[in-house]
This record gives C-alpha cells, sequence and structure tokens, in this order.
C-alpha cells in the first residue's frame, strides 16, 4: 500500500493534488510555515474523496494540544479545533508564528554529516543544505567510506571542510568534527537525510535560552512507497511525539529517555566537548549498532543543561525499501537500546539497580514505547520474540566493542613503533 505525503502550509493556499492511484493511500502534514501542526491519514478507499475536499477535512487534522500551545503564547482562552472555523485557526496560528524569536544571523552553526555509503543519497542531503534560511553555517563532511570509494570531489562542489576518518564508526567520526567544527552551534545529520529549509534556524531559535544545551527535532518519511517502508514508520521509533515541543529538564533524567534521535539533533559545541562528546564504543559502526544520541543527550542533562524537541526542526529520512531490511534495522535499534544500558552500567555502577529493572521490561517484549502522537498510520511492531533476543544481544554487542576497540587500540600502538 504505498502512501503518498503531502505538507500542506495552512497559512499559503492550498497546492493543487494530482489523481490517485487505487491502491495509493495519502498522509497529509499539516503545517503553519516550518512549523507541524496537524496531521491526516486517508485508506486507499478514501483517499480521493479526502484530497478533493482538502478544506472540509484539515479542520479536524489540527492537533488540539498543539492548537492548545499555540493560544497558550497568545494568551487567549482554549478552544478545540472543532469549535473553530478553518479561517480562525489559521489566524491563530499565524498569529503565533509572529511572535517567534529569531536567532541572530551572527551565529555560526557547524553542520556535520558523516559519509558511508550511498553517494545518491549524500548529494541530495548536501543540497538541502544550500537553502536553510539561516545562512551562517559550516559544512564538514567527514568521509567514513571503504577504500576507493571517495568523496573529496563533493566536498568541494559543496564548500565542506572535508575530513578522513579511516576507523569505523559514527560516534568517531561525530568526535573529529567536532574537534574541527568552528562554529558555536554543532548540528548533526546523517547521509540519507534531507534537510527541511528552516531546520538550522530552527534549532537555533531554541538555543536563544542560554540553559539549553542541546536540541532535537522529528524525523518524518521521506517517502513510504513499500511495505518494508511504512511498517519500518509504523513501529513510531522516530523520537518524541514530533507536534509538540517539549523540554527536558536535568530533574527528567532517567534511564529510558530518549530526547531524539541520531539523524536530528545539534549541541553546544562547549557543552559536548566537556563531556567528551560522542561514545565510540556506541553508534552504527560499532557492534552495538546504536545508542550513542540517546547516551549523549543523557549526558548533557547529566551536566545540567536542558535538551529541547522543537517540531520545527524537520529532517526527512529514508527507510529501509526492503522490508528483511526494516526488519533487520529495528532489530538493531531493538539491541541497541540494551548496548546503552550496558555501557552505562560499565561507566557508572551506581546505576545497577534502575538500569536492570529497565533491562527487565524489555525483554519481556516491551522494548517499544509508542510516542503519545505518530503519523496515524496503522501500528505495526517487532515480534516479542525477536525483542527478547534483541534485547539479550545488546549488552554481548558492547562488550564485542569493548573488546574491538582495545584490539585496535593495541594495533595501532604497535604500528606506531
Amino acid at each position: 500500500m504505498p502512501t503518498r505525503i503531502l505538507e500542506i502550509d495552512i497559512l499559503s493556499p492550498l497546492p493543487e493534488i494530482h489523481p490517485f492511484r487505487a491502491d495509493e493511500a495519502l498522509l497529509v502534514i499539516l503545517k503553519a510555515g516550518p512549523a507541524p501542526v496537524g496531521k491526516l491519514f486517508a485508506p486507499p478507499a478514501r483517499a480521493s474523496l479526502v484530497a478533493l475536499d482538502l478544506p472540509r477535512h484539515l479542520p479536524g487534522a489540527v492537533s488540539p494540544a498543539r492548537l492548545r500551545q499555540a493560544q497558550d503564547t497568545l494568551s487567549v482562552p482554549a478552544t478545540l479545533p472543532r469549535q473553530m472555523s478553518f479561517g480562525q485557526i489559521c489566524e491563530t496560528f499565524r498569529a503565533e508564528r509572529e511572535l517567534r524569536r529569531l536567532p541572530s544571523e551572527n551565529i555560526l552553526a557547524s553542520i556535520v554529516i558523516c559519509y558511508r555509503e550511498s553517494r545518491e543519497y549524500l548529494i541530495r542531503c548536501l543540497e538541502s543544505t544550500l537553502h536553510q534560511t539561516h545562512e551562517n553555517v559550516e559544512l564538514i563532511l567527514v568521509d567514513n567510506s571503504a577504500p576507493g570509494d571517495t568523496i573529496f570531489d563533493l566536498a568541494g562542489q559543496f564548500s565542506c571542510r572535508y575530513i578522513k576518518q579511516i576507523r569505523p564508526g559514527l560516534s568517531r567520526c561525530r568526535n573529529a568534527a567536532l574537534g574541527e567544527a568552528k562554529g558555536e552551534i554543532v548540528a548533526f545529520t546523517e547521509d540519507d537525510t534531507e534537510l527541511d529549509p528552516s531546520w538550522v534556524q530552527a534549532l537555533l531559535t531554541e538555543f536563544t535560552d542560554p540553559t539549553v544545551g542541546a536540541v532535537t527535532g522529528p524525523v518524518l518519511p521521506r517517502e513510504l512507497e513499500t511495505r518494508g517502508q511504512e511498517w519500518f514508520e509504523e513501529l513510531g521509533w522516530n523520537g518524541p511525539p514530533w507536534l509538540q515541543r517539549m523540554v527536558f529538564e536535568p530533574r527528567h533524567l532517567t534511564i529510558g529517555l530518549s530526547p531524539g534521535v541520531a539523524s536530528n539533533m545539534a549541541f553546544r559545541r562547549t557543552l559536548l566537548s566537556r563531556i567528551e562528546g560522542f561514545d565510540p564504543l556506541l553508534g552504527p559502526g560499532t557492534p552495538a549498532g546504536g545508542g550513542e544520541d540517546t547516551d549523549a543527550l543523557l549526558r548533557v542533562l547529566q551536566a545540567g543543561a536542558k535538551v529541547v524537541f522543537t517540531p520545527e526542526a524537520i529532517v526527512r529520512k529514508r527507510h529501509p525499501a526492503d522490508f528483511e531490511e526494516a526488519q533487520n534495522r529495528a532489530i538493531q535499534i531493538a539491541s541497541s537500546r540494551t548496548a546503552l544500558l550496558a555501557a552505562m552500567l560499565h561507566r557508572e555502577r551506581t546505576r545497577l539497580r534502575p538500569a536492570l529493572c529497565h533491562l527487565l521490561k524489555q525483554l519481556c517484549g516491551q522494548t517499544v514505547s509508542p510516542p503519545a502522537e505518530d503519523l496515524g498510520l496503522p501500528r505495526s511492531s517487532l515480534p516479542v520474540v525477536m525483542q527478547m533476543l534483541a534485547s539479550l544481544y545488546g549488552p554481548l554487542a558492547y562488550v564485542q566493542s569493548l573488546w574491538a576497540a582495545r584490539a585496535s587500540d593495541a594495533w595501532e600502538e604497535d604500528d606506531a613503533t
């Protein structure tokens, strides 16, 4: 069941919609300017009818919680979307937009993209950096590809600072970029994403609060053309509820908290350096396979700073097209969560009891906690047996990461002598 994704700005004229195929579903993401404010899903049987009469269906697609946030900002009485006309809803969000704080153009932001494979997707990602509304940025491209696969020419084409990282691992790549970054804010994404034009501006807006140490945003699907892509999206693993701004404070720090995901996060450079960047034993390119993003965000909270999730900082990411590939990716994510718990235990023995309790919950099939608000697609889940096996493997994978890192360090020392 392929799904057509439409992003509609309710503050602009509605776009012309092309005819639907009989098997095509519809997913509408409503935005007020760059900010998402609602969503609407229609199965194939209703997709054409909804598309032909969008003005009638859009008011019901607006998130009541998101509208309430706008009303609170404007200090007006709370009113549900169904009690307002579509014009009134649009005016509420337009008035909220006019009160936005904008970051200074003098702030330099460093955008870090780490490359492993797929030159085609990397080019799309780099092209999306050229259209940012905040223009004071530097691009850092870290090449972690296999020998013979070079992207040095793209660094010149897109005016990137180029870093070649020989040892595999996304955390090592990011740490190498962190050491070279000049920006006050360092924003990280992945090589298969596309950045919304207001991405950098939305991230920097949150950093106008000096108590904020990191900012994350939603990762929306770039396409939903195959069953594998739809199934992966239906898992609901792309971070916090994506329509509402959320503030995580140090007092919220608990094991199992996930304030954001690796494809869409930014940090104050000085703070990230102080907490020693990303754990090289975690993340893609290591046996652990992931967890480095959550680990860094939790350590920001542990350092006494806030983490903010802003729905306006949107990136779009391509999910695995093949169903088996999507399932393998989901298993890797599930195992990386318990690998992260093992890393916490290794570093801080005082967290033994809560970490073990959380691990037991995951082993009982509670690896996935569906977000309070998703895209509205039918809900899927990873089979419980697979969750349990993946969760059991996570700590073993972390031990493998430890052994591999020690062996690599020893080899480098011998090679140096």
